[in-house]
């Protein structure tokens, strides 16, 4: 399977997906459903998701839109508060930040293209302190 997710951090905090090789929308939404929601369903608390696809050929235009618009479906029941992709070029970066704030919704998910995992585990973690700190002041 070219694509991979585990917790990064023994508190559940962080949820890592990486993608290797080319993989189909069709793999992404198995993994989605027989993966990445098990695991959701186990936590109560606010995350972020790191999405590593330095090493993926991902991009399938013509199902782009929609399969996104279906990604935020599947995980607007969870409280995920950030999500970073970890990509090699700014373009794609920026495409994925775009695309994934138009379609959401809730308008409360914070999205972040950056060129490192050590960047998006930080991002992540900068994120979740801010928005647990605003939730605790309100």
């Amino acid at each position: 399977m070219p694509i991979y997710t585990e917790w990064y951090d023994t508190d559940k905090t962080i949820l890592l997906t990486n993608f290797h090789d080319a993989w189909t929308w069709r793999e992404f939404e198995a993994h989605e459903q027989t993966v990445v929601l098990p695991l959701l369903d186990n936590v109560n608390i606010q995350l972020g998701r790191v999405l590593d696809l330095r090493q993926s050929h991902w991009l399938q235009p013509m199902q782009f839109k929609d399969q996104i618009k279906n990604t935020i479906n599947t995980l607007s029941e969870f409280d995920i508060a950030c999500m970073c992709f970890v990509v090699g070029d700014i373009s794609t970066g920026a495409l994925l930040e775009a695309t994934f704030k138009q379609f959401d919704s809730r308008g409360y998910c914070y999205y972040k293209a950056v060129n490192s995992l050590q960047s998006g585990f930080t991002q992540i973690q900068e994120c979740l302190r801010e928005s647990n700190s605003i939730q605790v002041s309100a």
